[in-house]
């Protein structure tokens, strides 16, 4: 067993009875240069549990022990059973290991080393609340515009930060008009089942409640009901609902000075009709015709989904009695929409084939069934082709991951004939 110095993390694995420690550096190389561990160590281990119990960390000590392997070992924040079972991380210390007082975060997300451990290994939701209010300073003393307040914890703790900081925080509130945007049920953020924002008599309520706070500013009302909307209805109506909140508040000395109405505003993925921005624009301006406030909106994927496309390789083509597959080198770490909620691509092939048209499959390598890209399609494929998936824009390398061991995608942007990585 070979030992890695300098490296900024390595993962432990077990496949079957053989350990295989493995340094993950192929996807975020520069954190080679920019990546320190505390204390001067040498080498480090990172011990993550999906599922609970570190049943195996008393194997992996006296094994590293019998190849001479001295590591600090730095707890993840993976589950709170992690925590509950430390006295499992203590025995790490009988075996000539070290156990590091600070928490890692993977050096491909963040390229630091996150605050200091907390004492009390049981008080995890202290330790995330930190966390967040680390966040929330760094806004405030940068002064955003507003935060979009969800809750009413959320209020009294930007309310206590911000008083602490000798500051105002400026906010807004996040209405839950109950619009159903009719799109899918994972991306729908309007209907009161759903986890997002607070209902319009909350709203009031909150809207009082920081009207009496020393270290708050209202600036806003804020509303998002969903993404991929092609229907103008479910805007026009939770825009209604809103100008008839900002009424309400009004009479109650509650001056709103933008209206932020959110995005969402849906592409054509496959031959759907779609909302015309002179339409939306129209819509929004008649319903806010005479107000002084300011129209914020925020277009996401309706301004890039179509400006990105991934291209893949068909590595195999297998054909059984009941089905046809393309195994692409593409995969659902790389394009998860399909996976996640049966979306759909077009996709096209780029290759010159003299095979006649079939019903395929486009599926990836990963064993998962659901590992898709697309399914019935009809296309003319042989192996070696360069397939090219449509409208990846939006949505793809943002939920891409290393799932399976998978390297990511490289990016490309194309500016007119210049090439950036």
């Amino acid at each position: 067993m070979k030992l890695y110095k300098n490296n900024p993390m390595i993962d432990l694995k077990f496949l079957t009875t053989i350990l295989f420690i493995m340094v993950i550096t192929a996807s975020c190389k520069k954190t080679k240069k920019d990546f320190e561990w505390p204390n001067g160590a040498k080498a480090a281990i990172s011990l993550t549990y999906d599922d609970g119990l570190p049943s195996h960390i008393n194997t992996v000590a006296p094994m590293l022990k019998r190849y001479h392997f001295k590591a600090t070992f730095y707890p993840t924040l993976a589950s709170p059973s992690l925590y509950n079972e430390m006295d499992k991380w203590k025995n790490l210390a009988t075996e000539g290991h070290e156990l590091g007082n600070h928490t890692v975060y993977h050096p491909c997300q963040k390229s630091k080393i996150g605050m200091e451990w907390v004492k009390d290994y049981h008080d995890l939701d202290n330790y995330t609340i930190e966390q967040i209010s680390e966040e929330i300073k760094l806004a405030i003393e940068n002064n955003i515009l507003a935060f979009n307040i969800e809750s009413e914890d959320e209020l009294i703790r930007i309310q206590e930060i911000a008083k602490s900081l000798n500051k105002k925080a400026s906010i807004s509130i996040r209405v839950n008009p109950d619009v159903n945007a009719n799109t899918h049920p994972y991306i729908s953020t309007g209907l009161k089942e759903n986890k997002f924002g607070v209902s319009e008599e909350s709203a009031l309520n909150l809207y009082k409640k920081a009207k009496t706070m020393d270290s708050i500013l209202i600036k806003g009302i804020d509303c998002h009901i969903g993404s991929q909307i092609t229907d103008l209805k479910p805007f026009e109506d939770s825009v209604k609902k809103l100008i008839a909140l900002i009424d309400k508040l009004e009479i109650q000395g509650i001056k709103i000075k933008h209206m932020d109405i959110g995005g969402g505003i849906g592409i054509s993925y496959e031959d759907e009709k779609t909302i015309a921005f002179d339409d939306y624009a129209k819509a929004v301006s008649s319903l806010t015709k005479g107000r002084d406030f300011k129209i914020l909106l925020e277009p996401g994927r309706v301004i890039m989904a179509d400006a990105g496309a991934i291209l893949t390789k068909v590595e195999y083509v297998k054909k059984t009695q009941d089905k046809n597959f393309a195994i692409i080198d593409a995969a659902m770490n790389d394009l998860m929409r399909p996976s996640l909620y049966g979306s759909f691509h077009k996709i096209l092939n780029a290759s010159e084939t003299a095979e006649k048209e079939s019903v395929f499959d486009i599926v990836g390598p990963i064993c998962e069934t659901g590992d898709f890209i697309g399914k019935d399609r009809v296309i003319s494929i042989e192996p070696d082709n360069i397939l090219v998936i449509m409208d990846t824009g939006a949505y793809a390398m943002s939920m891409s991951s290393n799932y399976n061991s998978r390297p990511r995608l490289h990016e490309l942007m194309i500016d007119k004939d210049k090439i950036h990585m």
